[in-house]
């Protein structure tokens, strides 16, 4: 039986425009640089390791936000015999989460729809709440961790990846490239804040920023070693576009503009 989750209004999480990186097709694409499952570096490797740093246990129920095309979720399942709820914004990334969920048969895995600022969830239910890569585009965040905390049991965890900026003057054309994607940064210390102001207690931060980078690179080589095997799926187009991204995201990165922050903190 998996847990139920409501939604009583939506908000715009992203202008149109921005929402078409969440066609099939861009989704698919994001899929082959991250590996099977996956929107967010480090594939299963890193959902493996994250794991380790929490209190993992049988049969515990954890609510994944940004869910993405399930490969967390599955993993939880599979592993750990854990009843997950999935949450995402893009009906797309559902759409096919559920279909591979159909050829896995976990019953104790769902699936839906929603706005983590207005989704109405179980009170005081989750043992986990697992989040990667996706609060950065959701400027509300005080109503995102509001939200989480009420959701988790007492002395249950809340584990996030996620982009951050900088504390120093941030260059003009990093700026620029936020406004484009439609992403809402906070620097490592003030997500902390606004992660205590919601309640959260234990708050650990660490800048793992130089992995970032260097999960970049491998799949920056890996896409150009195997580029063959990439355009019997996908275009010219997509390549250049993806090679493009990575690039500026080193590039952001080597400057100390763009972060990229994990936190574990307690309910």
């Amino acid at each position: 039986m998996t847990t139920q989750v409501t939604h009583p209004e939506r908000l715009e999480l992203q202008p149109e425009e921005e929402a078409n990186r969440y066609s099939r097709q861009s989704i698919l694409r994001s899929e082959r640089m991250y590996g099977e499952g996956f929107q967010s570096p480090g594939g299963i490797e890193a959902v493996e390791a994250f794991c380790s740093m929490l209190r993992m246990r049988e049969g515990m129920k954890i609510l994944d936000i940004g869910s993405g095309l399930g490969g967390a979720t599955f993993y939880f399942a599979e592993r750990y015999g854990a009843n997950v709820v999935g949450l995402d914004f893009s009906q797309e990334m559902v759409d096919i989460s559920m279909e591979r969920k159909e050829e896995k048969k976990l019953p104790c895995v769902s699936f839906q729809q929603g706005d983590i600022r207005t989704a109405i969830l179980p009170k005081d239910t989750f043992d986990l709440a697992w989040t990667r890569d996706c609060i950065l585009y959701i400027p509300e965040k005080d109503l995102v961790w509001k939200n989480v905390y009420a959701s988790l049991n007492t002395g249950g965890q809340l584990f996030i990846t996620d982009f951050c900026k900088g504390k120093g003057p941030l260059s003009k054309s990093f700026m620029t490239y936020l406004g484009d994607c439609h992403y809402h940064l906070q620097d490592l210390d003030t997500y902390g804040q606004t992660l205590e102001t919601a309640g959260f207690q234990d708050i650990r931060i660490e800048d793992h920023t130089k992995a970032f980078i260097d999960s970049l690179r491998d799949e920056l080589e890996n896409l150009t070693t195997t580029s063959n095997q990439f355009f019997r799926e996908f275009s010219e187009s997509d390549f250049d576009y993806l090679v493009n991204r990575w690039d500026k995201k080193i590039q952001f990165c080597e400057q100390g503009d763009f972060l990229w922050g994990l936190f574990i903190a307690e309910k």
